[in-house]
């Protein structure tokens, strides 16, 4: 019966020890908040590209970006929101697509801009 009570006392305990351990929270590699500006243009050229500027705000691993985009099929400014995984930033709505960050330049593809469009912009 001791060895029962010992038993359960060290479970408790090694259960109390694991749930005050926590485990440290990644801080992204980078941060994106400010101004990039940079082209976009439709995966199928026909329809063409343009112009975008991105005013990105970084909390953390949460993004938010205000974009304004240009170009003879599109003019648009909107607010886009994310998650920064690794190096990326995932966007989640109203777009959807993958960033990639190098240093001062991002290049990916975004979603939602009437069709996937490719995105490369650099800090200003």
């Amino acid at each position: 019966m001791i060895r029962t009570a010992n038993g359960l006392l060290l479970f408790g305990v090694m259960l109390l020890l694991s749930a005050c351990a926590s485990t440290p929270a990644t801080t992204p590699s980078f941060n994106v908040t400010g101004t990039w500006a940079g082209t976009w243009k439709f995966e199928d050229p026909t329809p063409g590209g343009g112009d975008i500027t991105m005013v990105f705000e970084q909390q953390g691993d949460q993004v938010s970006a205000t974009y304004d985009i240009s170009g003879p099929a599109i003019k648009r400014t909107n607010k886009m929101y994310g998650s920064v995984y690794g190096n990326d930033i995932r966007l989640l709505m109203p777009a959807t697509g993958t960033l990639t960050v190098n240093g001062d330049q991002i290049t990916g593809v975004i979603n939602g801009l009437n069709a996937p469009a490719r995105v490369t912009l650099k800090r200003q």
